[in-house]
Formats: structure tokens, C-alpha cells, sequence
């Protein structure tokens, strides 16, 4: 498991978060991630700034509707489905983004 902690300590997240938090302010925003990564900012972050209107994740392939999940604190929703929310952003919430930028251009 990674360090994140030390990580978003190092890449100085805090501030880059309120920067996003300010910049998306009254916009509709779905995160794109619900893995070890996600859940570590979501615990040790403060994300209500955010209008989240769901996390999605490959795992949730059969989620076409936002259903609320426990464990997770959101609504959550398959990719395939995040078009029907009509988010103003979908935020990347992945420690490695590259195969997830790969999997929107290619998949999505």
C-alpha cells in the first residue's frame, strides 16, 4: 500500500484542493475513482465544498441509476452511466490517472 499521507503532503494537496474547491464552486462534479485513493482523501479531507453528485468506478458497472452507498458516503454510478448526470467536471480520483485518462478516450 502507498504512503498517501506522505505523498499529498509532498505534492501539497491541501492547497491544490482548495484551489479546485473555489475553482468548481456551484458546479456539478462527479469523481471518477472509489479505490484505496479516494477513500484515504475522503477520510483525511474535507470534500463538502464540492456539489458531488456521485463516484463512479468500473466496479460499479451495474449501478446505472445513482444508488447511495454506505461505505462510501455517495451516491455511486457505472461509467458508462456518468453522461446522464450531466456533470460540469469529472474529477480523477486515481493515484495512477494515466490508465484512467486512457480508459475515458478509449472506452467512454
Amino acid at each position: 500500500m502507498h504512503d498517501f499521507s506522505e505523498i499529498l503532503k509532498k505534492s501539497n494537496f491541501q492547497k491544490r484542493l482548495e484551489k479546485l474547491v473555489k475553482k468548481y464552486k456551484n458546479k456539478k462534479v462527479v469523481f471518477y475513482g472509489a479505490g484505496q485513493f479516494f477513500s484515504f482523501v475522503k477520510e483525511n479531507y474535507d470534500l463538502s465544498g464540492f456539489n458531488i453528485l456521485a463516484v463512479s468506478d468500473k466496479k460499479f458497472i451495474n449501478s446505472t441509476e445513482p444508488v447511495f452507498d454506505e461505505g462510501l458516503g455517495y451516491n455511486v454510478i457505472s461509467p458508462l452511466n456518468i453522461y446522464e448526470l450531466k456533470p460540469d467536471i469529472v474529477l480523477i480520483s486515481a493515484y495512477v490517472d494515466f490508465y484512467v485518462e486512457k480508459y475515458f478516450c478509449e472506452e467512454l
